[in-house]
């Protein structure tokens, strides 16, 4: 298993400790590596990083195991955020999920709820064996949702085995402020680290 399958094997089969953080902090949850070495499904989505490369900032893309809607604003009005998730089935049977969205407002999260903010998604998927699904998510908020940070999973459960479970983290911040543009392909100058 190359390394970037084994790390989102790891974020996909880990469950819920008993402690209560945000998604941001816990990530998927408690890793269980025997799950990973024997789970033939993988959640990925792929999200823009930064990078610099001579002296340049640069995108560069990152897959990984959790959707992230980043900073989002009301400035402009009411938010609607939208991301992929490929779901790969390296089983010689398919599979069918059924699909849950769960905001948690604990240790600094907002409740959702009370802002009006939903996470919509498939009720329900299916991936053939052998393939790759694109799951559509898309955060949606009134302009008068509460400025801060919001975060939860999407929960896959096996409609044949309940036991098969994976947990994919989300998060965002809002910010009634408008965020600027990132200065991509401007040159960066990095200081002399102290020493």
């Amino acid at each position: 298993m190359k390394k970037k399958a084994l790390k989102l094997s790891l974020l996909g089969t880990a469950f819920a400790g008993a402690l209560v953080f945000t998604a941001t902090s816990t990530g998927s949850g408690r890793v269980n590596p025997q799950a990973a070495i024997d789970t033939t499904m993988m959640f990925q989505t792929t999200m823009d990083g930064l990078h610099v490369e001579d002296s340049l900032l640069t995108l560069i893309p990152d897959r990984t195991g959790a959707i992230s809607f980043g900073p989002v604003s009301t400035a402009n009005g009411n938010i609607r955020e939208h991301q992929s998730l490929r779901v790969t089935n390296s089983s010689d049977e398919a599979k069918s999920f059924n699909v849950q969205t769960s905001f948690q407002a604990v240790n600094g999260t907002l409740p959702a709820g009370a802002s009006g903010m939903t996470l919509q998604t498939n009720a329900s998927i299916s991936v053939p064996a052998g393939e790759t699904i694109t799951s559509n998510s898309f955060l949606i908020a009134p302009k008068t949702a509460l400025q801060g940070l919001y975060g939860g999973y999407m929960i896959f459960t096996n409609k044949k085995d309940a036991t098969e479970v994976y947990r994919v983290p989300f998060g965002t911040y809002v910010s009634e402020q408008a965020i600027a543009d990132l200065p991509i392909g401007q040159p960066v100058i990095a200081g002399n680290p102290a020493s």
